[in-house]
């Protein structure tokens, strides 16, 4: 019949068609053999919606990322990205950006493995690992948003042996926060300063991470900075482990004139710290209220094993209420 003709001549034409075009989808690849030598070079050439695979080879660059909407993903083990110079690995400048599962050696030059601003960005998966002797002051991977408003990203899954701090999320402007971005399932081994910063910051969950040694600082570090007045917390901050850190193992800081409050600490196990396992502290005029600690394992603490209170010891005018320890 004439309708049967018709679905056969139809499924012909999509048999015929390209498998971007009959998807939906712009796939790029890169790697020997493929169609971009580059990382950079495919980014450069794709459109919103492309998904760019890249294949095991040694790739020395430094990739900047400004399309909205791209899949940077790895194909299996042996892709490796190192950063000859700054400014990263990656430098996400983007949204809805995703670079999964890649080996990233960093620190010439002071290069971060993943620097990014932006929102709804995915980085997961990735084994990122100091390759230089020294780089005091080198991050891993970092958002120092100025503008805040680095919103709904998600750092998950990622491995991160040695660097001076590990995954850092902040901004330095006054009047200006980053929300509810997701810190999860991250291990982290020898992080000099601090494996997790959280400041200037609201609605952060951070999650199932994994921490052993912070040598010179605090292992989870939240709180806000400056004169930054804007109000802060509402962070879930649960099933962590970490433990060999110098300072805290968890420590919320109001500075002074700062406020943070409710913010849910659950379920964590800390360990073998300089200073107290689990700190809450307040500066002079600031608000730290409405907290809750339950159901964490703090132990081997030089000094306490949960504290709350003020610093200095001698902090004045600070509010701190309806705490829950």
């Amino acid at each position: 019949s004439s309708l049967a003709v018709l679905i056969v001549v139809l499924m012909l034409l999509a048999l015929a068609m390209p498998a971007s075009a009959a998807g939906g989808e712009n796939t790029l690849t890169v790697g020997p053999g493929q169609e971009y030598a580059t990382i950079q070079a495919a980014v450069d050439a794709a459109k919103q919606g492309a998904k760019i695979l890249v294949y095991p080879d040694y790739y020395e660059e430094s990739v900047m990322v400004t399309t909205n909407n791209l899949q940077i993903i790895a194909q299996g083990e042996g892709v490796i990205v190192h950063p000859p110079a700054r400014p990263a690995g990656f430098e996400v400048r983007a949204d809805h950006v995703t670079v999964r599962g890649f080996e990233i050696g960093y620190g010439a030059d002071w290069a971060p493995a993943i620097d990014f601003e932006g929102s709804h960005n995915i980085f997961a998966d990735n084994h990122i690992y100091l390759d230089v002797p020294v780089a005091l002051g080198v991050n891993a991977l970092v958002c120092r948003d100025p503008d805040g408003g680095s919103d709904f990203n998600i750092i998950e899954g990622n491995t991160i042996f040695q660097a001076d701090l590990g995954i850092v999320i902040t901004t330095d402007t006054d009047d200006a926060i980053n929300r509810d971005n997701v810190i999860r399932n991250n291990t982290l081994q020898l992080v000099a300063q601090s494996p997790i910063v959280a400041v200037n910051a609201r609605g952060f969950l951070i999650s199932g991470n994994s921490i052993d040694g912070a040598p010179f600082g605090h292992c989870i570090g939240v709180g806000t900075l400056g004169a930054n007045k804007i109000a802060q917390g509402h962070h879930t901050i649960a099933d962590n482990t970490m433990g060999r850190c110098a300072g805290n193992g968890i420590s919320l800081y109001a500075t002074p004139g700062g406020t943070l409050t409710h913010n849910h600490l659950a379920g964590n196990w800390v360990q073998g710290c300089g200073a107290d396992c689990i700190a809450l502290e307040a500066g002079e005029g600031a608000t730290l209220s409405h907290n809750q600690v339950l159901d964490n394992e703090a132990s081997f603490s030089q000094i306490c094993g949960i504290k709350v209170g003020a610093y200095p010891w001698d902090a004045p005018d600070v509010s701190m209420t309806n705490n829950l320890v």
